[in-house]
């Protein structure tokens, strides 16, 4: 049985993944996609929720470390783009029940 991680472990994740949201943010304000401020504080928040969802799906598929970290935080770069294609992989995965 896995041991669940330690409160640093998640606050580590969590942290990566607010940056990987604001981090997202900042670009799409730099194309020019965001018009107001408000638009750059909903997209991090939406994009740090991504980052926490690839967060939560690294600790259970990967063993806590570095990669889970680098996955959290690629997760809150790539927002709700990255959370489409992290479902649709994970529906194929569980519909053929073959390994990821």
């Amino acid at each position: 049985m896995n041991e669940l991680p330690q409160t640093n472990q998640l606050m580590a994740h969590a942290a990566l993944a607010l940056f990987g949201g604001v981090v997202h943010a900042l670009v799409k304000h730099q194309k020019g996609e965001t018009k107001v401020w408000m638009d750059i504080v909903i997209l991090t928040i939406v994009s740090s929720f991504s980052g926490v969802v690839f967060g939560l799906v690294a600790l259970i598929f990967i063993s806590p470390g570095y990669a889970s970290l680098a996955f959290t935080a690629a997760g809150g770069y790539l927002g709700v783009e990255g959370l489409s294609v992290l479902t649709a992989r994970l529906r194929d995965v569980l519909v053929s029940k073959t390994s990821i």
